[in-house]
């Protein structure tokens, strides 16, 4: 089937959104509410591009060529940014250690102590588990890579299933899978894996496949939904205490939001851009190492006497992320795919 560009457009917006907007704005603490929770539809987006993308390719694929994929796209890149990382809090250490005042002066070095000679055991497991990368600031971001990886390799399973069963069924299934799991447990993991899986389902099974009468229907019904929650004393503001970890508030705002972005772009047509190709192709990358340029420009956020709330401020910070993940992206990203190509060379 022909390779769908204007996925491949949403996907690198997606990741501007995320890095340039979502993270500008929880992290440097950017703006205020009700406009900061209304934000936050990226990761259901996300892994709906994903499930869309499995679906131009129906065809069965094993287990073991799956895994492969997701080790030589997902956890060979983590480990290249990790020791990547590592190298740097080594020479921050070594910068440290011989007394550089402007190291010590800065926001980053007030606010963060870096000693890698202070390294753990616990501390390495934890970086080969793909959980952290301590002492090194702005990681919180990588929480993404166990869900996602879990919910690429096991995806398999259910394209099979749904080739047998009515699809709407099994969505409604995976929703109540994931209703009942916010009874059961807290763990993040777990109610992630059951949540995105709907956003993901919905990708592979309806993408550019529902009528606008059927989008309606979804965006009313979870419309109503909302206000019933609303009404019963679930707020929606803050939507971080609903996202960490994600419950059924979470999930109906998204699938109001989903449905709305539907009839939008059902008749919008994102046109080509550079930049929107160099997000897409090194989105990944770019996720990764976007805390590189939050240590950046962090010691700067609290020395320039800005207004918080301010459009301006927000803009100089979006801006200068973007333009330092898209310089980095240009470094880190070939030393990325040296690194894959030289492994999968090794006999």
């Amino acid at each position: 089937m022909e390779r769908d560009k204007q996925l491949d457009f949403y996907r690198g917006l997606s990741m501007i959104y995320v890095v340039c907007f979502i993270h500008v704005v929880y992290w440097l603490k950017i703006g205020a509410e009700p406009i900061k929770s209304l934000m936050l539809f990226e990761m259901p987006l996300i892994f709906f591009i994903s499930g869309a993308s499995l679906s131009f390719n129906k065809t069965p694929r094993r287990f073991k060529q799956v895994f492969f994929n997701r080790m030589v796209r997902v956890v060979i890149p983590y480990y290249v940014y990790a020791i990547v990382s590592v190298v740097v809090l080594a020479i921050v250490t070594m910068l440290w250690q011989l007394d550089i005042s402007s190291i010590k002066e800065s926001m980053f070095a007030a606010n963060y102590h870096i000693d890698i000679t202070l390294y753990s055991l616990r501390n390495i497991c934890s970086i080969l588990a793909l959980h952290n990368i301590p002492q090194f600031p702005f990681v919180n971001h990588l929480w993404f890579i166990w869900p996602y990886l879990i919910l690429s390799c096991t995806f398999e399973l259910q394209k099979r299933i749904l080739t047998k069963v009515n699809e709407g069924g099994y969505l409604i299934v995976c929703i109540f899978l994931f209703l009942a799991s916010q009874w059961v447990t807290e763990n993040l993991w777990i109610r992630c894996v059951f949540c995105y899986n709907i956003f993901m389902v919905m990708g592979y099974c309806y993408y550019r496949q529902i009528s606008i009468k059927a989008r309606l229907l979804l965006l009313g019904i979870s419309l109503l939904l909302i206000i019933i929650l609303q009404i019963s004393g679930n707020n929606l503001v803050p939507m971080q205490d609903h996202k960490f970890p994600p419950d059924a508030v979470f999930l109906f705002y998204n699938l109001f939001i989903l449905a709305l972005f539907s009839l939008i772009f059902s008749k919008v047509r994102i046109p080509e851009f550079k930049w929107i190709r160099w997000w897409n192709e090194r989105g990944y990358t770019i996720y990764l190492y976007q805390n590189f340029a939050f240590s950046i420009i962090f010691p700067f956020v609290n020395t320039t006497g800005n207004d918080y709330t301010s459009w301006k401020y927000f803009s100089l910070c979006a801006i200068s992320v973007f333009v330092l993940m898209s310089l980095l992206s240009s470094i880190v990203y070939p030393l990325e795919r040296k690194v894959v190509k030289w492994l999968l060379n090794i006999k």
